[in-house]
């Protein structure tokens, strides 16, 4: 009897672990940002999901251009949660591509099935004017020419009709 005894002792610690955790395989986590299938400009992107109960850490992978085909792993990190941290978010900066990326969460005993998400990475909106195009005449380019009208040798431009050639602010007068 003392044998039967210690047995169902032994299994019991032995399977503690499914006691304590929480069975998280059908729960699905909550993403936040990005969602499937968007566009997103070039630069710092934010991973970002509702933490899961149950969950003590969560792995994230991103390739580009996909899992089937990833050329590229842009990160592929295991994040948990500890008394400083919800782990509910990654930071990664990301070049213009296609990605999939995917989320999984688990415990000691459990884990979430992963799930894939896409995303576009469009290249970032230049802040800079386009050298082809242009500068507006109206606008000053030099903050120390206080007439603001832009530089005087792109003003020269006979080419332009829409470029001043006229200088009136220029002394013509030969030098003696």
């Amino acid at each position: 009897m003392k044998s039967i005894t210690l047995m169902l002792a032994l299994m019991l610690l032995w399977s503690c672990d499914d006691i304590f955790e929480q069975d998280i395989e059908q729960a699905r986590i909550e993403v936040i940002a990005p969602k499937h299938d968007t566009h997103i400009e070039a630069g710092e992107v934010t991973f970002l999901w509702r933490p899961l109960k149950g969950a003590r850490c969560y792995r994230l992978s991103v390739v580009s251009p996909n899992f089937a085909r990833a050329s590229r792993v842009a990160a592929d990190t295991t994040l948990c949660v500890d008394s400083l941290h919800k782990a509910d978010r990654f930071v990664l900066e990301l070049d213009p591509g296609t990605y999939e990326w995917s989320l999984r969460a688990a415990n000691g005993v459990y884990q979430t099935q992963e799930t894939v998400y896409r995303l576009t990475v469009d290249p970032a909106e230049s802040t800079e004017p386009d050298p082809e195009t242009p500068a507006d005449p109206d606008t000053a380019d030099d903050p120390d020419n206080p007439a603001g009208q832009g530089n005087p040798e792109d003003r020269a431009d006979p080419g332009n009709p829409a470029v001043e050639v006229s200088f009136p602010d220029v002394d013509h007068t030969p030098e003696s």
